[in-house]
């Protein structure tokens, strides 16, 4: 799978989850806002996995089962930085060519 491809599928949530192995206990906002929260102490830079991880009292290998890598990390970061639409906002209609 590409990156992007990947990226997508962890921010639209269809992201497999793991059946076997202990039950999960963190999520992905909690996660992303982990390293926003060293990004804006630290920079960009400073957001690895094993950072992120430490950050939330889990090893790198664990978050690795609810994020694939750095990429797929930034983009969570971002889409939860952003936030969601404005209550009350409406959907725009697909545009069809």
């Amino acid at each position: 799978m590409a990156a992007s491809t990947q990226a997508m599928a962890v921010l639209w949530g269809q992201m497999s989850t793991p059946r076997r192995g202990p039950k999960p206990t963190l999520n992905l906002e909690t996660i992303a806002r982990a390293g926003i929260r060293i990004a804006d102490a630290d920079g960009l830079a400073a957001v690895t996995m094993q950072r992120v991880a430490e950050e939330l009292g889990a090893t790198k290998m664990a978050l690795y089962r609810y994020v694939p890598g750095k990429v797929e990390m930034a983009a969570l970061m971002t889409d939860v930085a952003i936030g969601g639409p404005p209550p009350g906002s409406q959907r725009q209609p697909a545009l069809v060519s």
